[in-house]
């Protein structure tokens, strides 16, 4: 039993992971210096929007060479301890699909309130959980994207230490209302 304990570190007084939080490395496949950079105005036709990313920051993406865009990662602190990922893709609904749950993700009453994204309207929902001993918070904002005869998802999230959280909710804010739509 004590071997067991040693491992998910409650030997050590620290509390286990909650599965539900998410931190930038779970989250966040590009790292600074990797990938695409991108900084300003960010234009996407196909996708049908533009952003700004927050001055003095830089977003990464495009970690797969030859992938198309589907999105980027913004580090808005020093460390990559916190970080902004915003992800868009076409949305796929396959027969077999239950669209109502996400194997993996405990059931959890949270609260979920509408929220601006530039031009649109998403759905906010923010949870807080314990990840190697620190307090998280997840902020996920997700918008649906009617096209003609398709549809897009848009998806974006901040994981930031509770530490952290104010100055990256901040840059988030910042973040969600440079966008328009189109």
């Amino acid at each position: 039993m004590c071997v067991l304990l040693a491992n998910c570190g409650l030997a050590r007084g620290q509390r286990p992971s909650d599965p539900t939080v998410l931190t930038c490395d779970k989250l966040a496949l590009a790292h600074p210096g990797d990938g695409v950079a991108y900084k300003g105005i960010v234009r996407n036709s196909d996708y049908r929007f533009w952003t700004t990313i927050p001055a003095g920051l830089v977003a990464w993406g495009g970690v797969a060479p030859g992938a198309p865009f589907h999105g980027f990662v913004i580090f808005p602190g020093s460390k990559e301890t916190s970080c902004i990922v915003f992800y868009i893709h076409i949305r796929v609904e396959l027969p077999d699909d239950d669209v109502f749950h996400e194997p993996g993700k405990r059931a959890i009453p949270v609260k979920a309130e509408r929220r601006k994204v530039g031009n649109r309207t998403g759905l906010q929902i923010v949870e807080s959980g314990s990840a190697g001993g620190t307090e998280f918070e997840n902020v996920t904002v997700s918008l649906e994207l009617p096209r003609e005869g398709y549809k897009n998802d848009a998806v974006f999230r901040l994981a930031t230490p509770k530490d952290e959280a104010a100055k990256s909710r901040q840059v988030f804010e910042r973040f969600l209302a440079a966008f328009h739509f189109w």
